[in-house]
């Protein structure tokens, strides 16, 4: 990230922005600006860039989005069916979050209780107390989840 000479800093055709976290790469050719005013636009332009790269690690910090995808699923969050050979097949609610995983077994066809325990688990993980908001967000995404995937 930054500003640079291209192609080379001995014989300079113009100066490179490039922030590879927002896939930008722009050029300011000294020949069609001059030197000083392609150097200032190329510093003023990773000024803004630098700004926007900050609101969005601002905005990936946020436990709301550490939590739930844009569709309003959560993250981490999935129904599965486990068959093990030899063993008996079950239905359950896997997670994962911050490098470490579990599965909640979804027992008597019990989901309030398993969701709620995967409620608990996700904001333990995340170190994150329970508001209002994040539990209303919760129930909105309950319908993502509550239908069986257990084969006919």
């Amino acid at each position: 990230m930054g500003v640079m000479l291209h192609p080379n800093k001995l014989k300079p055709l113009r100066y490179r922005v490039q922030v590879k976290a927002l896939g930008i790469n722009e050029y300011f050719s000294i020949t069609q600006f001059g030197a000083k005013k392609a150097k200032l636009l190329a510093y003023e332009r990773d000024a803004e860039l630098k700004k926007q790269l900050n609101i969005r690690r601002m905005e990936a910090d946020l436990t709301i989005n550490k939590l739930f995808a844009s569709d309003g699923s959560i993250k981490g969050l999935r129904r599965k069916w486990s068959e093990r050979s030899k063993r008996k097949s079950y239905e359950c609610l896997s997670l994962y979050a911050k490098g470490k995983q579990t599965e909640i077994v979804l027992k008597d066809d019990n989901f309030e209780a398993a969701y709620e325990a995967a409620q608990q688990w996700l904001l333990n993980k995340y170190d994150v107390s329970s508001n209002y908001e994040i539990r209303h967000l919760f129930k909105k995404a309950k319908r993502h989840y509550w239908n069986s995937v257990k084969p006919i």
